[in-house]
């Protein structure tokens, strides 16, 4: 009997002890601040597009240009450029606002001409009326030719793109008219000045020309059908002046010009001479002679810069020249850089220079630099490209993590930065840990360190932690290190402990322990812990040398921890011999279940990003956010 009443008491007293454990565990958690809680990455926001404004923005721009309004026209196209597009459209609209921008610019170019040569007629100025009309109707014929393309190709490709067309057809309609009208004037005036009693003639054997090419050409000067010599003879090229000659007896001509330097798809030739009072020559301009313009033989030959930083500029320099060697001067030249376009002129020895800067978010490699000539607003045919090597300066830095901890208790993960043999201040440090994650910045001298606290009932006795390093400045690369460590959980040992002892004590006190003297026990060192310490070696070395290829924590680090689990589960070794697809399989012939599906979601993300084809930056913010909830199922199953 006094045994069972000690027995009773002596239970009562440890239990008592037990609860007051569970109870300080309990306080000891609820206060942790809530500083320490994880955070959750905010979901990626789809950009939308609405391809009606586009065709909306088409309609008004083509009626503005039809109603003579040019200024507006001009300032709604250039605000165009700043609008953003899909990126499967954005060539096409890009090519689309050119032919809107060369019409509005031929236009008005003819209306003003053509004002200014009806003046000149109705105060009797043939020859100023003659140079005014061919101007005028050169540009009119630009603008119905460059008014076709739009209509035709540039339309086409726009609906195939999903831009409703039909919504632009009014004001293309309008365009068209006034196209027509433009046109009619033109011929009318011309009219007008072939009924003067003096008449230039000239005609060429050539139909195709090199711009800034040799042009041989020949005529007549007649006056009531009689040669007139000795008067002088302007010739123009697209309205651009190169070169005279004086009328040989019986009113003949004939040399060799070279053309200056055109930009349009066709070079129109005329010539005029001024009005003469002693040969009594009345001022007249001659018929015009198309010839189509080579640009085929054009070339561009650009340098290569060396390798840059992200947030670096660099230069990019070429020369255009024909294919005699002759430099093109001040044309136009496209450069095409990270998905952004330039505009830069040829100085006098055909040289265009850009200076470019490259993105804080480009990507670690090879990045190509297009380079193009524009002849007639749209660019090309000729172009070259050249390559820049973008990369980022290492990110070296060490962790002190604890190698050993009591649950319950705060322990510290400290370390410092540095890259190029300089601290790396404000850097963001995170610390992934089975408890969750936690963050810091790195002071002036690179140095962090994170509180971490244990929580008193951590299952955890051994694991490892990542420690993820992303540095303010955008050409210092991220990187990303993982140590093992051991967590000693008092209730988990010391509970067990108290109630094997407490049950011996009780055997012995109600005599039930046999007498004998017990046989020491051997211990034998378990081989689980160095096994496991190997394992978590590798997975180390394997997201050392993934960072160093890419550094992207929120790919990265998924996969590397998917590595670490199915390693703790199945006990499979993982070398960084072993390629992403050996993995899956590894994996599956372990699992057949839908963690095995998981786990080839996640490696086959990170395979994708490593391996694969450039992302846009939605694109990498969607696999971010697949891999990270295939690793949360991945942990419930598997943890």
């Amino acid at each position: 009997m006094r045994h069972q009443t000690q027995l009773i008491i002596e239970s009562a007293v440890i239990g008592a002890v037990l609860l007051g454990i569970v109870l300080g565990g309990s306080i000891s958690i609820s206060g942790l601040q809530s500083s320490f809680s994880g955070q959750n990455n905010p979901n990626v926001i789809p950009s939308h597009y609405n391809l009606m404004n586009l065709a909306l923005f088409y309609n008004q721009t083509l009626t503005q240009i039809s109603q003579n309004s040019f200024k507006n026209a001009s300032a709604a196209i250039q605000a165009a450029s700043f609008q953003n597009y899909p990126s499967y459209i954005a060539g096409i609209a890009d090519q689309a606002n050119g032919e809107l921008a060369s019409i509005n610019y031929s236009l008005t170019t003819a209306y003003f001409d053509l004002n200014e040569s009806n003046y000149y007629i109705t105060t009797g100025l043939y020859t100023n009326a003659s140079q005014s009309l061919l101007v005028g109707c050169s540009a009119i014929r630009s603008a119905n030719s460059t008014f076709s393309q739009f209509q035709g190709p540039i339309t086409n490709s726009l609906g195939q793109a999903g831009v409703q067309v039909s919504l632009y057809s009014i004001g293309g309609n309008e365009l068209k008219s006034s196209i027509i009208t433009f046109s009619n004037q033109c011929n009318s005036y011309s009219q007008t000045l072939g009924q003067s009693s003096t008449i230039l003639k000239i005609s060429s054997s050539q139909v195709q020309i090199l711009t800034g090419g040799l042009l041989q050409v020949s005529g007549t000067l007649l006056r009531n059908g009689t040669g007139v010599p000795s008067q002088n003879i302007s010739f123009y090229a697209n309205s651009t002046y190169f070169g005279n000659i004086n009328s040989k007896s019986g009113g003949s001509f004939s040399t060799t010009f070279d053309i200056p330097y055109l930009y349009g798809s066709t070079a129109a030739i005329w010539a005029t001479v001024k009005q003469n009072s002693t040969s009594q020559v009345f001022g007249a301009l001659s018929n015009t002679l198309y010839l189509k313009l080579l640009y085929n033989q054009t070339i561009i030959v650009v340098g290569d810069p060396p390798t840059v930083y992200p947030t670096f500029s660099f230069t990019v320099q070429g020369h255009v020249l024909t294919k005699s060697g002759s430099p093109l001067i001040n044309v136009p030249v496209r450069i095409t850089s990270f998905n952004s376009n330039f505009t830069s002129n040829t100085d006098s020895s055909g040289l265009f220079t850009q200076t470019l800067t490259v993105p804080a978010d480009a990507t670690d490699g090879i990045h190509y630099i297009y380079a193009s000539f524009a002849p007639s607003g749209t660019y090309g045919p000729s172009q070259n490209f050249t390559s820049i090597e973008v990369a980022r300066i290492p990110l070296e830095f060490s962790v002190n993590p604890f190698l050993f901890a009591f649950s319950g208790t705060t322990t510290s993960v400290s370390g410092k930065l540095s890259s190029n043999g300089s601290a790396v201040s404000n850097a963001i440090v995170t610390i992934e840990t089975p408890w969750g994650n936690y963050h810091t910045l790195s002071n002036a001298e690179g140095s962090y360190n994170v509180k971490i606290p244990i929580p008193l009932f951590s299952l955890v006795t051994s694991g490892s932690i990542t420690v993820i390093a992303s540095p303010e400045q955008p050409y210092i690369a991220s990187n990303s290190l993982t140590k093992s460590m051991g967590v000693f959980n008092s209730i988990a040992i010391g509970v067990p402990l108290l109630l094997a002892v407490f049950g011996i004590y009780e055997i012995r006190n109600l005599d039930l322990l046999p007498k004998r003297k017990a046989k020491g026990k051997k211990i034998v060192e378990s081989k689980d812990d160095s096994r496991k310490q190997a394992l978590e070696t590798e997975i180390s070395e394997i997201s050392t040398a993934l960072f160093k290829r890419k550094a992207n924590p929120k790919i990265i680090t998924p996969y590397i921890e998917a590595l670490s689990l199915a390693s703790r589960k199945f006990g499979i070794e993982f070398t960084k011999s072993t390629t992403i697809q050996e993995t899956i399989e590894l994996v599956k012939s372990d699992n057949k279940g839908e963690g095995s599906a998981l786990f080839a979601k996640i490696a086959l993300t990170a395979e994708d990003y490593l391996y694969g084809r450039e992302k846009s930056k939605v694109e990498i913010q969607l696999d971010e956010q697949r891999i990270a909830e295939a690793l949360s199922d991945l942990k419930k199953l598997w943890s």
